[in-house]
This record gives C-alpha cells, structure tokens and sequence, in this order.
C-alpha cells in the first residue's frame, strides 16, 4: 500500500513561503497601499456654493468658443470627454498638435503633444506670425491635463502654478482663501495668447465679450437641460439668476466655470463597484492588473487613493531635467527640477497619448516605460522609478486593468453630467478651402487662411495669408458668387468686398496678412455662401499675379442683438460733383462703421464701401448722376448691428458748357432758330434769354430734350442775346454758353389800302406788322421814303394831282 498523500501540508507550505518573499519585499519597498476607497463628491470652497443655475451657467461658459479672442476655442475643447477630459485634437505626430520643444526644432527628440490654440493674433483681430507656427495655430508646450475630477486637487496645471488660494484677476484681491484651484486655474487660459487669447488681451476685454455674446452662439448643438435653461436669455440675464444681478464680472465668470467643473466627478467606474462589493466588475485579467498596480507594479505608489493620484510632483525620466523645469518654475527648488504633477488616473483608458508632453500614444507604451525603469535619470528621480521586470502577461493585464477598470461609462459615453455642446470646430460650418491658387516667386502658392466662425453679428471675422510675396500689394475679394480662376484680379464694383492690404514680411514665400471684417447681423445674410480669394501682385507669377485657393463659408446664427443699426441716415442727393455726404446718428457702443451702397434697398445686393469711426462718411466712388442705395452697420467689441434704413444719393454730374451755339439773325419772321451740339451726360438743355450781355437779367424760356430750339416769342426786330445750359438727370447743369444774338426779321406789311380824299390828299392804311415800331412810306417818283408813321396808316398830303402812283410800306 503506497503511503498516504499530504496534500494540504504541501498547499500550506506553499501558501506560508508566499507570504514569506512578499513580506520581505514589502520589507523592502513602501508600505501597501491603503484599501481602495469610494469616490464622493469633491469638496467646495464656502464662498463658492454650487448652485445648480451657477453650475449650468459655468457649463455654458466652459464650452462656448466665443470667450477666445478669435472665437474657435473653449475650454472644453482641450477638456472633451470622449477623451477622458483632455483633447482629442492632441496626436502624436500631428503638425497640426506639435510643438517643437525646448530647442525649438520640429522633429526632434523633445517635441512636445499638445493641444492647438489660436493662431497668433492682435487685438484689433488680425493675424501675426509666430516664429514657430507662422499663421497656423500654437500648440501649448504641454498635453493638456483632465478636467475631469480636477476639483479635488490642491494645486491645478502640471507645476502646480494654480494655487488653492483665488484671487480676482482684475483687482488681485483675494477672494477665496482655500480649497479654490479650480478658480485659480481657470483664470489662465482665456488670457493666454496661445491658447484661447490675443497679445495682450485682460480680463475687461473677457467680460465685455461676454456680456454682449448670446451664450454659445456658435456652437452646432446644445444638451437639451442646457438649452431649455438658457431659454434665449443672453449672459447678462443668466449672471442676473445665478448672482443676483446682471454684472458680468471676471470673478464670477471664473466661479462659474469652476463651479461646473466640480460636477464633473466620475464615480461610476467598474472599479468603483467593485470597490462597492461587486467581484464581478472586474474581469479576471483586470483584477490580476490592479493587484500588480498595487503590488510589484508600484504604480500605487503615486496613484493612489480612490483618484489614483497622490497630487505630488515628481521627476520619472521622461526627459532630460532640462527640458520641461517643471515645479521648479512655482518654487525655485532644485530638487523640484523636471517635476510634474501626477494625473488622475480614472479615465486614463480614454486618452490618447500620455506624459506630461504627450510622448506615448498607448498605455502600453506607458506600461512599458515604468517597466524598464524610466528613460532619463537625474538625482531628484523618484525612487519608485527603476526596473520591474513584469512578463508580458503582467503588462497586458496592467493595460487592461487602466484601460477599462478606470473608465466611466457615462464620460466614455458623454452623457449626463459629462455632456456638451457639439463645438462649432468640426461641426461643418467652418470654411472650407477649395481648388487651387497661381503660384508666385519660386513658385509658392499663397495660402488662404479662414478658420473663424462667420457667424451673423460677428464684429472681427479674420481671413489671413501668408506663403506670399513679402512686402508686396494684395487684395482680398469676397463676393457671393464664385470667384473666377485667379489670373484677373476682379475690379471695384463687381464683387461686395475688395480689400487691398500690403503685406508684411521679406521675400518669396514670407510675406503675411490679413483682413478683420465685421459680418452684419443681417438675416438676410444667414444662409448665404461666400467665396474668398487672394491676389497678389508678384512680378514673378504668371502675368504678374500671384492668387490663393478659395475659402468657401456659409453665414449662419445669430448674435447677441443688443447693437441697435444705426439711426436717420442721410445722403446728400447732388449736394456735391465730388462725392455722396453719409451722416447718421451715433449708435450706443459702436467703435466703428461700415459703410455699404447698392443699386437698391435690398441690403442682401449691395456692396462694402469701407468703415468710419465717426457716424459720417464721403463715397468718392460714386458714378455722377447715378442714384444709389446706401446702408451702414455698427460695430462694437461683441458684434455689428443689422443694418440701417437705406437712404438714396448720388452724385453731381460734372457737364461741359454747350459748344456750337448759334441763333438765327432775321432768317425767320417768326421766330429766332436756335442750334448747338449735344454734351455727354445731358438729358435737356434750358434755353435763356435777355436784351443785355448780362446773363443774370436773361429770363428762362424752358428745356428741350433736342439740341435745337425755336423761340417763337420772340419780336421781330429786336436783338436778342441766348444762352444754352445743359442740365443732368440729377438735376446738375453746366455753366451757360452764350451769350450769342439772334433776331427775327419783320413780316411785310399787308392789306395795304390807298384812298383819295380830294380835301387832304391819298390816305393810306395796311395791317399792323407785329413787332413794327414805325413804318416807312414810299411813293414812285419819290427818290426817299416820303413819311415816317408810327400807325398802321398816313396821308400823303404832297401827291401831285392828276398823276397815277404806287405806294410801298416798309415796317
């Protein structure tokens, strides 16, 4: 009989020899971990309640892209949950999420992920140059952190410079004295140049954006709760629910935000429930992960507690110290060099790259960095940092473990409290740039730049070039109908815009420019696609002209509406040969004018003129003697106005004195015939009289539309002196040509009677000739006239008797 088995000697002695090495690892290493605890919600400063109007207003603020200065970027858009509250725009590799790091150079060793912000742009809204980016967007210097579960820190941003003390960051007064990072970290990015501001832009210019923004106003969509409570409200009456009046302040801007963000708190993990008593949240594999994070792995060692971090700082050996400084930059400490804060794990699994510089686009690649110990060494390294040699088994199943056990689905999922606006980046409505351009010098092609919203109202839409001829002529041309292939520059007066600007920069390929337009808040404009060329004049182009692509956007929303259009426009009708004279009543809070003018009073036909400062404005441009319909639009800081009433105008029409004047000289009995030559621009000519050379004692006989004229009033005998003006359909008129006589000859007199009165002698007698003063009476035999009559008779007392004669009237 074979002897008996001993089974659980064996099992014990096993079990007993386990627990012996991990005892002396244990012994060897940091304590074990504390028990894994439930997450509760984060704690809340006393002078910064949550409310929930306050948290839904702070949910508005967080995702509305108009509190950039160029209106393309929000908070939430580096902070989407889809990526477990960074940003999904960050990608390994990417240009467009590259920044060259700290030796400046792309493609190098030390380039950094990050999140785009703006492209570098200027307070009146126009685009500079970056040294590294040129006219694209910046990319942070940093993979931007979560914001989710951030209300629980201390100190925010990966050195901590976000402190848990706030001040407002308009007077610098403390307002929260702890428990306040969230404030403190929100304050930064809307004034960063980088990421969300221009050159130097405050916290003044954040609250008047705000305060005449309609709230997210260029966003594609809105969570229904959201909506529903804005219910059309702008900010000023939403700050008015949630503080108890309508002030839009930087502070209370900042509060709101942060009092959104401790909403967002993801508790709801596998992890969670199997902290809660659930074994079978997590897998099998997943459950081998967490025991190797809390045991061999180390992992736990900086991500504990029930977020996975313990919010210290610590140098790993990503990179060389000097490269990124860290927490050195907060507190001057050399054994802070190269530290950074340790990330919140929950949600890790969401994310697409990974270090405080974006370096690993997996969490194997993580994994595998830990398991080798780190890359770089330094004397402050953290001493958990160093080898462990796990088998691949035990990296998969550490993978698994961060990839799903930490994941929320509601964030995964972006539903309730993690849902969000759909932001106007990536929603469709942003241009799109479209066939091709004519290259110039060395044969670069311009490059249009337009990535701003063109929302209806919006007072700074920029369009940009660069890629160009530095130094040289441009001209941006905007028009509702496509743009032709870029070989002709379209002239003024065929498109609605036409923009000249000279470039900046030096040589081929390094001049820059840009154009900041105002899209009137005309309804009649939403809906309506536009198309937008450069051209630039380039001697080393074809045919001298250099063009870009086209940009192709659609107006669409709506802004705040406060902007009221300019009142009681006025334009002079023919005041002028020079110019049309605009004047119109100020409107409150405009900073500047634009001026349009179309052939009627359809604002939808009519084409920009240029901008004002002042409500008044000289069109130069005007074709004499054509009427015009004119609109004007205010502008301020946060929109432009629909436009105005339109009043018509026009210009005096400059005519030339009528040449080739004559007047006939006793041709006609009748009548004075009057001739001269047609003058451009005339549509009738008025006729004058007079008995002097003195043009202002002449009288006004009428208008013809002919270049003659018959003066049938005229009294024979008389010399008369004419004038000739031509006159505009606008009521201009030339100087008068004349004076040049003319007279109508005296009609023969008729019905000549001849009587013999044996008393007196012959008595003669005629009809009156009209326009006669006297009358000369003659006789056959007589050498001269025989009497002079003022009457349209006589008696010829001298006849000789007894003799036939003949009797002749001269008038």
């Amino acid at each position: 009989m074979k002897p008996a088995l001993s089974p659980p000697i064996s099992l014990v002695s096993v079990a007993i020899l386990s627990s012996f090495v991990f005892d002396v690892a244990l012994g060897q290493g940091p304590p074990p971990p504390p028990p894994l605890q439930s997450l509760n919600p984060p704690p809340v400063p006393a002078g910064n309640p949550i409310t929930e109007a306050k948290a839904k207003l702070g949910k508005a603020l967080f995702w509305d892209e108009q509190l950039s200065a160029t209106r393309t970027i929000s908070c939430g858009s580096c902070h989407q949950p889809e990526s477990g509250g960074s940003d999904p725009r960050s990608l390994l590799g990417d240009p467009a999420s590259t920044h060259p790091g700290a030796d400046g150079i792309f493609g190098t060793a030390d380039d950094v992920t990050g999140s785009p912000g703006v492209i570098l742009n200027r307070e009146d809204g126009t685009y500079d140059q970056d040294d590294f980016f040129g006219m694209t967007r910046q990319v942070t210097g940093r993979y931007t952190p979560s914001a989710i579960n951030a209300g629980y820190a201390s100190s925010l941003f990966w050195d901590g410079r976000a402190t848990s003390t706030f001040r407002d960051p308009v007077t610098n007064a403390v307002i929260l004295n702890a428990g306040a990072a969230l404030e403190s970290q929100a304050a930064g990015p809307p004034v960063s140049s980088v990421e969300m501001a221009h050159q130097g832009r405050d916290w003044g210019q954040i609250e008047a954006r705000v305060a005449g923004s309609k709230p997210l106003a260029v966003a594609a969509s809105l969570p229904t709760a959201l909506e529903t409570w804005i219910a059309g409200r702008n900010y000023p009456a939403l700050f008015e629910e949630v503080f108890g009046d309508s002030t839009v302040t930087a502070a209370r801007i900042i509060m709101a935000i942060a009092t959104y963000e401790r909403t967002l708190f993801s508790n709801q993990a596998p992890i969670d429930a199997f902290i809660a008593g659930n074994t079978n949240a997590l897998t099998a594999q997943e459950q081998q992960g967490l025991d190797i994070f809390r045991g061999i792995g180390r992992c736990a060692a900086c991500h504990g507690g029930s977020r996975f971090t313990d919010d210290d700082f610590h140098y790993i050996g990503v990179r060389p110290v000097a490269e990124d400084l860290g927490r050195f930059a907060v507190t001057g400490a050399n054994a802070d060099r190269g530290r950074m804060k340790t990330p919140s794990l929950r949600n890790v699994g969401l994310r697409g790259e990974f270090m405080h510089n974006g370096r690993f686009a997996t969490l194997t690649d993580v994994v595998n960095f830990y398991d080798r110990g780190g890359d770089f060494n330094a004397p402050n390294r953290d001493p958990a940092i160093g080898p462990i040699g796990l088998t691949p088994a035990q990296r998969n199943a550490l993978v698994a473990f961060l990839t799903n056990a930490l994941t929320d689905p509601r964030v995964a999922s972006e539903v309730a409290p993690f849902d969000r606006s759909a932001l106007f980046e990536g929603s469709g409505r942003q241009a799109f740039i479209n066939g091709s351009g004519t290259p110039g010098s060395t044969g670069l092609e311009p490059r249009i730049v337009a990535t701003e919203p063109p929302l209806s109202g919006n007072p700074s839409f920029t369009i940009g070039l660069d890629n160009a001829l530095g130094g040289a002529e441009s001209i941006l041309v905007i028009d509702d109908a496509p743009i032709g292939d870029g070989s002709v520059i379209p002239a003024a007066g065929e498109v609605k815009y036409r923009i000249p600007v000279t470039l900046a920069g030096n040589g081929a390929g390094n001049g820059f420019g840009s154009v900041s337009l105002p899209i009137p808040g005309e309804a009649s404009l939403v809906g309506r696609t536009w198309h937008a060329r450069w051209y630039v004049l380039d001697a080393g182009a074809a045919a001298g002209v250099a063009a870009s692509a086209t940009a192709t956007f659609s107006v669409f929303g709506a802004s705040a509406g406060v902007l009221a259009a300019p009142a009681n426009l006025s334009a002079s009708d023919g005041d002028s040969v020079e110019e049309v004279a605009l004047s119109w009543e100020a409107a409150s809070g405009a900073v500047s004018y634009e001026i349009f003018r179309g052939p009627d009073s359809n604002f939808a036909n009519a084409l920009r003129l240029g901008n004002s400062a002042v409500p008044s404005y000289a069109d130069t441009t005007a074709d004499p003697g054509e009427t015009w319909s004119y609109f004007v639009v205010a502008v301020s800081a946060t929109e432009s106005s629909s436009a105005s009433v339109s009043d018509t105008g026009f210009v005096a029409v400059t005519l030339s004195p009528v040449t080739g004047l004559s007047a006939s000289d006793g041709t006609f009995g009748d009548k004075v015939r009057l001739s001269w030559t047609a003058v451009d621009g005339a549509t009738v000519y008025r006729v004058y009289r007079g008995e002097t050379d003195a043009f202002g004692d002449s009288t006004d006989l009428g208008t013809v539309l002919e270049t003659t004229y018959d003066d049938t009033t005229a009294q024979p005998g008389i010399l008369y002196r004419y004038w000739v003006v031509a006159e505009g359909s606008g009521g201009e008129a030339s100087s008068p040509a004349g004076p040049e006589p003319g007279h109508a000859s005296l009609t023969r007199p008729t019905g000549l009677t001849a009587s013999v009165d044996l008393t007196t002698g012959i008595r003669l007698s005629w009809s009156a000739v009209s326009g006669a003063s006297e009358y000369l009476v003659m006789r056959s035999g007589s050498a001269g006239s025989i009497g002079i009559t003022v009457e349209p008779n006589f008696e010829d007392t001298s006849a000789p008797v007894g003799q036939s004669l003949d009797y002749w009237i001269v008038a």
